[in-house]
């Protein structure tokens, strides 16, 4: 496992479910003290309870709206008033494809671009068949799991990663390389 992460405090915004259940639970295998944000309160509940019992790593469960600046500076604050400092933010909430890119600018931070994954609990036939459509596209022929990128993320949360910065690392199979 990567070093340099226990003990550190990372908030993983849309913690509750698919990629970013994964970011939580991996973040809690190598030592971190996960805070798991998602306007789903119940599943971030259930996946800190998850995480406390599997791994013993202190969570926070936040009701966290990542639309809503009131929402994300209350996130902030009661992080601070639990643990003291926020070392890791991963911005893991909202939909690509309904995000406009051009809303400001974002300075010295790295993004991991996931390609098409299968992040749903509970997908339908339909929702596997969309999944499995790139799977021609990939150099890499399967389909992608929210597993599949964890690695690349604790990465760029570890002390390995400190010098690289404004970069965008793609995890997708090698879709974007074909």
């Amino acid at each position: 496992m990567i070093d340099g992460l226990k003990s550190k405090i990372v908030i993983v915004t849309g913690g509750a479910h698919g990629i970013g259940k994964a970011y939580c639970l991996g973040f809690a295998k190598a030592g971190a003290h996960v805070v798991i944000a998602d306007i789903d309160e119940t599943a971030a509940k259930r996946g800190g309870a998850e995480i406390t019992n599997d791994f013993g790593a202190p969570t926070l469960a936040l009701h966290t709206d990542v639309s809503n600046e009131a929402s994300t500076k209350e996130m902030a604050t009661r992080v601070l008033d639990r643990f003291g400092r926020i070392d890791v933010l991963v911005n893991n909430a909202a939909v690509f494809s309904v995000v406009p890119m051009n809303r400001g600018t974002i300075e010295n931070v790295n993004c991991l671009a996931p390609g098409n994954t299968l992040s749903e609990e509970n997908p339908t036939e339909q929702m596997i068949k969309f999944r499995e459509s790139s799977v021609g596209l990939r150099a890499l022929k399967r389909i992608q799991m929210p597993n599949d990128v964890v690695g690349a993320m604790l990465f760029l949360a570890s002390p390995l990663s400190d010098f690289i910065t404004g970069q965008t690392i793609n995890v997708d199979g090698g879709i974007s390389f074909r």
